[in-house]
């Protein structure tokens, strides 16, 4: 068990994905038996569908703060603050 305490989040979430997957498919199997392509789709499909929880928007936001903070240090240090504006006009390559 100690050694689980060491495990790094790296870790930790590929075996969250692996319960994950074995848990999908015996629930799909408990329905009835399938092929294995069929079980791969149905899969594919579950997967593409992803909703922000309250820990995501946390993480998030923090995130966004992080990437704020950089741009403002960024600026500040280059000037870019106060540059025009670099980018091209559309339809200029």
């Amino acid at each position: 068990m100690a050694q689980d305490a060491e495990q790094t989040p790296e870790a930790v979430d590929a075996e969250r994905k692996k319960g994950a997957a074995e848990l999908l498919v015996l629930s799909l199997l408990e329905e009835r038996q399938r092929h294995g392509y069929e079980l791969a789709q149905l899969i594919e499909r579950r997967r593409r569908f992803y909703e922000l929880t309250a820990v995501g928007k946390r993480a998030l936001a923090q995130e966004q703060r992080q990437w704020r903070a950089l741009v403002t240090a960024v600026e500040r240090i280059t000037d870019f603050a106060d540059a025009p504006d670099l980018a091209p006009e559309p339809g200029v390559a």
